[in-house]
């Protein structure tokens, strides 16, 4: 499958990376998605490609992980913490 920046796919998480990205592949081909967990299925957006893996950003989730942890901090996106 040939990919582009900016295309919208959805895509499941199945690992995390040890810097906390979400990890899903297309077709054999990796995404990273930063603020994911295990087991998230999202349309995704791909902000950055290279030969043999991208990034996305999440537009919306279809179906959230169980494991997944509401954040009740309004700056985490910012700083992580």
């Amino acid at each position: 499958m040939n990919f582009k920046k900016n295309q919208e796919l959805e895509i499941t998480i199945t690992s995390i990376t040890h810097d906390g990205l979400g990890v899903g592949k297309i077709d054999g081909f990796a995404f990273f998605v930063p603020f994911t967990a295990i087991g998230d299925v999202l349309i995704g957006q791909i902000v950055k490609l290279q030969k043999s893996f991208g990034y996305m950003k999440v537009v919306s989730f279809k179906e959230k992980s169980k494991d997944r942890v509401d954040v009740d901090c309004n700056v985490f996106t910012q700083c992580g913490g």
